[in-house]
Parts: structure tokens; C-alpha cells; sequence
């Protein structure tokens, strides 16, 4: 049974408390009429309009499955105009509470805890954030995962242990001083690599988007890099570097550097080809691209719909403000994968990790064999 810090027969009206964790950003707002501070002292700002509806509430008392978090977009406000079209709050942790605003000592209840799932605005300004929770994520994915002809994994994730080497900030997967590596077969041979980031890293030289050379390192003897001192990296592909007792060796990066500006809300136009196997109209197909600089620096990624090698030419299945991508914007891109065995044998030779069971009819067609 669902139990509350509060007394819900003599409270007064019952506020909620969003968190949205947007990378590094916390935005923190109520549904009440005035900013609340809570007993950990936590401040909610009070902003029009906002709301939440469409609760559900398990029978077994856990979170709720899922709510919609309501809001006006304001300018300077925690959701600006234009945050939902551009995709800049998909996918981030969500977070909603209960709070009785006449005794903020009594603490809150947590109903909803979960990720971000579509944002629309409309023409007035009025945001709808949906917030699923883990068994919303779980209605929208096969619990068994039998079956499927295309991989479960994302790629570059901890399963598909492609690569990337690229997130939300740019910094991410760079080698740290007195760091453990470990070799791709990991540190038990019969586990195996359990995360990208113990085996593979960058090192950047400077703070633009090229300075990563368009390599990545893979741990080739496991060991800890030096506590204090970074060796100069040897960037050429197949060459190796020591740094501390691990080595490293180079090798030619999925995620590539690029400049380039938006021609319009769903065409981004890069200034020149950023890796020669690119030249296949396939290859950014299913990828994203990163914004290093700009108003969308540090957002999410921007899924790639089409690309053409000829123009350079990468076309997103979100829109964007074309003012936001300016010419000379520093991208970082990477390749696709459709997560067929086809192409992740082909491009990225990776078939051990592929987490599908191609050779395997679906249920659909076992029945209709079984009743022949």
C-alpha cells in the first residue's frame, strides 16, 4: 500500500516537484503557486501553467508507470520555446514528487521516476513532457528479448562495445591520469569486455573538435595510466603508446570531426567529407551528430535520417533552429548501423556482440509452421 510523509486528509492542496536532469543542468520547478524549498533544501521555482496528469499507479504500491508533466515555455524559463522541437530534453531522467507546501518538514513522496519520453509543444507555448517510468520502458521492449531480427543493443553502448567514444559532453571517454585499463578480453577471459570505457579512450590536444585526430586508443597490454603525466600520443593508426604500464594503440575512430551549418530545420551541410568511408550514401545512415559549439553544445545527439556524400549533406529526423547551427559549427558525427547481422559484420565486424537471434523464425511464423 502506497503510504505518504503527509497527512493527505488535512493537507492542503498537494504540489508537485519536477527534476529534470539535462546533462550537467538540473532544472527544478512546481506546480504550486509559489517557489518551495524543501526540507533538504531544494529549491522549485513556481512557473505558468505548469501541471501533471495522467498518473498511473500500480496495484503493487511501486512507482508510477508513467505521467505527463505540463508547462508554458517561457523565455529565461526552465523550458524555452523550441526545447521540444529540438529534441533537447529527450531521453534525460525525470523525476516527480508529491509535496504537501503547508508542511515542507514532512518530506516528499516520489511517484514517478523515470526517463523523458516524447515533448511536444503547441502553438500557445504549452509544453507536454512525458515521463515514463521502468515499466512503461519495459511495455515499449520485449521483457525476453526473443527472437528479434535486428539487435536489442544501441550502438557504441556497453553490449554493442563499438567504439563511439562520443556523449552528451565532449569530454567523455578522454584517458584520465591513474586510470585501470584493460585489454578487450577483459580482465576474466571468460567474461570478456564488460565496458567500452575499460578498454577504449581519447586524448584531445587543444579544445576543438579536431584535436581528437580522428583516432581513438584501445588497451592493448591491460595496466594504469601515470598518476600525473600525460605521454605524448602517438596518433598515427596501428602505432603504439605507453603511459604509465598500459599500452595503447591507435586506431581509426567511428566518430569523426567535422564544420558545417544547418541550410535549413532538417539539413545540416558539412564543409568537406569527414571520413573517406563516408563516401558510401549508407554510412551516416542510422548515426548522429553531436553540436560542439554553439546554443546546442552539450545536447543530445541528433539521429541521421540520410546522408549524401556528394553534397555532404546529412539530413536529421528532428528539426532544429537553423539559427542555432551557424556556419563553421563544430560537429562531431558518427557513422550508423541498422543493427541487422549484415551490417554489423560488414562495417563494423563486430557479429560476436550482436545481441539478435537472426537465424531464428519469430513466433508468429513457428505457429504457422506448427499448424502445417
Amino acid at each position: 500500500m502506497r503510504t505518504f510523509p503527509f497527512d493527505t486528509t488535512a493537507s492542503s492542496p498537494i504540489a508537485y516537484l519536477i527534476t529534470i536532469q539535462k546533462g550537467l543542468t538540473t532544472i527544478q520547478f512546481n506546480t504550486w503557486s509559489r517557489p518551495i524549498t524543501t526540507a533538504d533544501n531544494r529549491l522549485f521555482s513556481a512557473e505558468p501553467g505548469a501541471g501533471v496528469s495522467g498518473l498511473q499507479f500500480p496495484s503493487d504500491g511501486s512507482a508510477a508507470n508513467n505521467a505527463d508533466v505540463v508547462i508554458m515555455a517561457t523565455a529565461g524559463g526552465p523550458i524555452v520555446s523550441g526545447d521540444a522541437a529540438s529534441g533537447a530534453l529527450d531521453g534525460w531522467p525525470i523525476t516527480i514528487e508529491m509535496i504537501d507546501p503547508s508542511d515542507i518538514a514532512a518530506g516528499t513522496s516520489t511517484v514517478v521516476t523515470g526517463t523523458i519520453g516524447s515533448v511536444i509543444e503547441d502553438t500557445t507555448g504549452v509544453v507536454t513532457i512525458a515521463a515514463n517510468g521502468p515499466f512503461r520502458m519495459c511495455q515499449e521492449k520485449p521483457v525476453c528479448e526473443h527472437f528479434t531480427l535486428t539487435g536489442r543493443e544501441d550502438l557504441g553502448d556497453d553490449r554493442c562495445k563499438v567504439s563511439l567514444l562520443a556523449d552528451q559532453i565532449i569530454s567523455a571517454f578522454d584517458i584520465g591520469r591513474g586510470q585501470d585499463f584493460v585489454t578487450v578480453t577483459g580482465a576474466d577471459p571468460d567474461v570478456g569486455l564488460l565496458t567500452v570505457a575499460s578498454c577504449y579512450g581519447r586524448i584531445r590536444t587543444g579544445s576543438t573538435v579536431e584535436d581528437y585526430n580522428n583516432v581513438y586508443f584501445e588497451c592493448t597490454t591491460a595496466g594504469t595510466t601515470d598518476a600525473v603525466t600525460a605521454p605524448s600520443y602517438d596518433y598515427t593508426v596501428g602505432n603504439t603508446t605507453t603511459d604509465g604500464n598500459a599500452v595503447f594503440t591507435a586506431r581509426n575512430a567511428w566518430t569523426r570531426h567535422a564544420r558545417g551549418q544547418a541550410i535549413d530545420a532538417f539539413n545540416i551541410q558539412l564543409t568537406a567529407l569527414p571520413d573517406s568511408r563516408a563516401s558510401d550514401a549508407t554510412w551516416y545512415v542510422n548515426g548522429a551528430m553531436f553540436f560542439r559549439s554553439g546554443n546546442l553544445s552539450g545536447y543530445p545527439k541528433y539521429p541521421i535520417r540520410a546522408w549524401d556524400p556528394a553534397t555532404f549533406i546529412a539530413t536529421l529526423f528532428l528539426p532544429l533552429d537553423p539559427a542555432d547551427v551557424p556556419a563553421n559549427t563544430q560537429i562531431e558525427i558518427h557513422a550508423g548501423c541498422d543493427l541487422t547481422r549484415e551490417q554489423c559484420e560488414s562495417r563494423f565486424s563486430n557479429i560476436v556482440n550482436l545481441r539478435a537471434e537472426t537465424f531464428v523464425p519469430p513466433p508468429d511464423m513457428s505457429l504457422s509452421l506448427s499448424s502445417l
